[in-house]
């Protein structure tokens, strides 16, 4: 986070307030009725393992935690929440609860959407296990209270209920499956008279998807996507099932910047790749989360990076692992960003202009679809500056970048994005993009490429959406549902001036833009305003199968 050398708490708290609130004798009257909420909530409400569970308080008066704006059901005008009225059915959702795959923190986001707001209590809701093994990679790192509920709803239902199967198509579908996992979905054999409709939980990353993925999606019911973009490639693609528009719910009070204890930057584990190794004055940190493939741009942010914050001459305080590392290393990973204007070959021009602050970036990433011994990722990131920055790149010259390439806990995570100064991912795809909607809930200033996902809840006044320069189509080296597909490119010169912007002159607009940000994942996608959402559409369901089970289409 931005701070002053050897800063103290009032200092620290005096830069947390240009992007996080009001001054400290207003804060202190919202704690002060934040708590009495709290009492009441306390007292009024049932434990969802008691059985029915009547909707919080706030839900009932239409407001948020804390908040005096009223809450929008969705993605339209914003009106106040009704209360949510249970949904009399059963539901089984199946999805990678306990691996690390983004689908599973989605999935778990929506299934304590509703057991918290009431709208399926804990009794009839149900989930299995839509990963590859049936192994419980989350004890010790998800929080507590949440794997243990998880744990505790993993069940069959006593009569037949509606299925969601929250993971890639090839791993859902009928009469099977094409890909194997822990258990199959819509379940199969005896267990599938427990099945009276079955729902798809998909979304598109790039402009079509594969026909092998529309096949298992049009053997379902129907298709949820999490935004009209997603939807509308699906649609293209040619899947005729009926399809909805269900967004992800994000977690607004866990999310909470007022709340939020910022980890202490950079943390000790981190790797330093590029760069000087002390940190000097004043920094700014920028923080991308996203998995080491070539559809999340890191390219494209690395070379932003490293040209627009660069220095004219070596730093004199002496270089990282980049400058003694020896060649090859790369796992034999192909030289990357030839396809289009943000990552094309050739030496950094560093910007001898910026006078700012010392500015870094902060990765957190993971590899993509690895198998046998790899590289590591700092090997992978050492790599591509040796391929495609060329010869002439000089460690010393360049701007700090940090990587963390192992699993955090929840909390790390999130105190991690707190202490942030701004969020950048130029990705080429995304089917929703949850770091970036995390980022906006806890008020940071965001720039996200302007195609698909982020589109539903990204624009101007909320935060910078990228401009790219056209969709390109996908290498051959990326994965098989990709082939024959485009994504977009973002534009290297258009993420270098937003990141001067953000970093620079434009920082009191930054966060402003990210309290904005906040009151609209508020407003729009926090959970009690996803909870109406899925209350309608498994309302809709409980009184289209009224009569019997799905549409006929397994």
């Amino acid at each position: 986070m931005m701070r002053a050398a050897e800063c103290g708490g009032v200092a620290g708290a005096a830069q947390r307030f240009s992007r996080h609130g009001p001054p400290a004798a207003l804060r202190l009257l919202v704690v002060a009725a934040t708590a009495v909420l709290a009492l009441i909530l306390f007292r009024t409400h049932h434990d969802a393992h008691d059985g029915q569970q009547a909707a919080p308080l706030w839900v009932r008066l239409g407001h948020d935690e804390g908040s005096t704006a009223p809450v929008s059901p969705g993605l339209g005008a914003r009106t106040a929440l009704r209360e949510v009225q249970p949904v009399n059915a059963s539901v089984w959702w199946f999805a990678p609860f306990l691996d690390f795959s983004s689908f599973g923190v989605e999935a778990t986001g929506m299934v304590q959407a509703l057991l918290r707001h009431g709208v399926i209590p804990a009794a009839q809701l149900h989930i299995g296990l839509l990963q590859n093994s049936c192994d419980d990679q989350q004890a010790g790192s998800m929080a507590p209270a949440v794997h243990a509920q998880l744990l505790a709803l993993r069940s069959k239902p006593s009569r037949p209920a509606i299925a969601v199967c929250h993971n890639l198509p090839p791993y859902l579908g009928r009469p099977s499956p094409r890909w194997r996992s822990c258990e199959a979905c819509p379940p199969a054999g005896a267990s599938s008279g427990l099945v009276r409709y079955a729902v798809a939980r998909a979304m598109a990353e790039t402009d079509r998807i594969p026909p092998d993925f529309v096949a298992s999606l049009n053997s379902m019911d129907e298709v949820w996507a999490p935004t009209e973009a997603s939807a509308a490639v699906l649609r293209g693609s040619g899947v005729t099932r009926p399809l909805r528009v269900v967004p992800l719910p994000v977690d607004t009070q866990e999310l909470d910047p007022r709340t939020v204890e910022p980890l202490q930057l950079p943390p000790a584990y981190a790797v330093q790749v590029f760069g000087p190794r002390s940190r000097r004055g004043d920094v700014f940190t920028f923080v991308s989360v996203f998995k080491w493939e070539l559809r999340k741009g890191y390219d494209v942010l690395l070379r932003a990076f490293l040209q627009e914050f660069g220095h004219p001459q070596p730093l004199g305080d002496g270089g990282t692992a980049a400058a003694v590392a020896p060649d090859g290393g790369g796992g034999g990973m192909p030289i990357l960003g030839s396809s289009g204007p943000g990552g094309a070959a050739g030496p950094l021009s560093p910007n001898s202009n910026w006078v700012g602050p010392e500015v870094e970036l902060l990765i957190l990433t993971k590899p993509f679809l690895t198998e046998g011994p790899e590289a590591s990722l700092e090997e992978r990131m050492l790599q591509w500056a040796r391929d495609a920055l060329g010869p002439g790149f000089d460690p010393r010259v360049a701007p700090r970048v940090l990587l963390l390439g192992s699993h955090v806990g929840r909390a790390e995570y999130v105190g991690l994005l707190t202490a942030a100064d701004a969020f950048v991912l130029p990705s080429r795809g995304e089917g929703w993009g949850l770091p970036i909607a995390e980022a906006m809930a806890l008020g940071l200033p965001v720039i996200a490429t302007n195609w698909s996902g982020p589109t539903a809840y990204l624009d101007d006044s909320v935060g910078y959406p990228l401009p790219y320069n056209s969709l390109v189509p996908v290498p051959h080296t990326e994965p098989y549902w990709f082939q024959g597909s485009r994504w977009a490119e973002p534009s290297l010169p258009d993420l270098r001036r937003l990141m001067r912007h953000v970093a620079g002159g434009g920082r009191a607009e930054a966060a402003a833009r990210g309290r904005a940000a906040r009151r609209r994942m508020l407003e729009r996608y926090s959970p009690p305003a996803v909870a109406q959402l899925l209350a309608a559409e498994l309302r809709r369901i409980t009184e289209q199968t009224s009569g019997g089970g799905g549409n006929g289409a397994g």
